[in-house]
Formats: C-alpha cells, structure tokens, sequence
C-alpha cells in the first residue's frame, strides 16, 4: 500500500469515526431525554407512569432507558481509534427497543411478545465486543 493509499484509509476511518461518534452522542442524547420525560411524568404524576396497574409498563420503560444510555456510553467507549462494529452498534438499538415495545404492549404483568429483541440484541453486543477486543490496538 502506497504512503497516499494508506493516508487516505487513514482519512476514510477517521471521518467514519466522527460520523459515528456524533451519532453515538444523539443517541445519548436520545436515552437521556427519554429519562427526563419519565422522571418529569413521575414528578407531575401522570395517570400512565403512576397507575399501580401499570408497574410493568413503568418498569420496561425505565429499564429501555437505563439500557439504552449505557449502551451508547458503551458504544463510544468501543470506537476509540478503531471503525465501529456494526454489532455493537444494532444492539444500541435492539435491547432498548426490546424493553420499550415490551413495554407497550404490556398486558397484565406480562411484556408483548417484542420483548425477544433484548436477547437478541444481548448476544449481538456481546460478540460484537468480542471482536471489537481482539481487533483493539
């Protein structure tokens, strides 16, 4: 490879790391407005957050937000000066939106069926590490 083929690489993979790092930092950004607006529903006690009968919904949305920040802090952690692996970044997605489509299709303690995204997107982000760790400078 060529100092110019390898600089452009070079160029290629970081502008690849910004886009992404920008778009780990919405989701972030994301998550944490979804905690907020559960926090504000719970403060100004909204009949939905609120209602003893839907301690299941309460629930799963908390754990979609919890879920989802932690992953995109792991996210961001993952990038360092590497290309993003695309596994870890589908499971960003997948387990919070397992627990928050649990969440709202919950019936009578019991998630909908959605819920299976969060297994999935668990073993996605646990292979996606694995590669990401053997390929880590």
């Amino acid at each position: 490879m060529t100092m110019e083929a390898a600089a452009q690489e070079a160029a290629r993979v970081s502008a690849e790391n910004g886009r992404v790092r920008k778009h780990a930092l919405y989701s972030l950004a994301g998550f944490i407005a979804l905690g907020l607006a559960l926090e504000f529903a719970l403060g100004f006690r909204v009949r939905f957050v609120v209602d003893g009968s839907q301690e299941t919904t309460r629930t799963f949305l908390r754990l979609a937000h919890a879920h989802g920040t932690l992953l995109a802090i792991v996210r961001l952690v993952s990038l360092g000066n590497q290309r993003p692996n695309r596994l870890v970044t589908a499971a960003m997605y997948l387990v919070p939106a397992g627990f928050f489509l649990g969440a709202l299709g919950a019936r009578e303690g019991d998630p909908s069926p959605l819920i299976a995204l969060v297994p999935v997107g668990a073993v996605l982000l646990l292979v996606g590490l694995v590669q990401t760790a053997r390929h880590a400078e």
